[in-house]
């Protein structure tokens, strides 16, 4: 039986909410990543920077398909 460390639960965290969006089951604001972004930080800043470059990376690209979709 394999454990996992809390840094691969963040990690897998904030990746499930950053697919959440991609995929539009849920909106940004309904996902708490600053508390999980928090977390990782302090044991493992550089996967921490990467994963909130994919993060913003995600919303960005949201907020423009939501600026699509109601005509702006």
């Amino acid at each position: 039986m394999k454990f996992r460390t809390t840094e691969d639960l963040l990690i897998t965290q904030i990746e499930n909410g950053i697919r959440g969006i991609k995929l539009g089951t849920k909106q940004p604001q309904q996902i708490e990543m600053d508390k999980w972004f928090n977390r990782l930080e302090m044991l493992n800043k550089s996967m921490c920077d990467e994963l909130l470059i994919k993060y913003h990376t995600m919303v960005n690209q949201y907020k423009q398909k939501q600026d699509r979709h109601n005509g702006r």
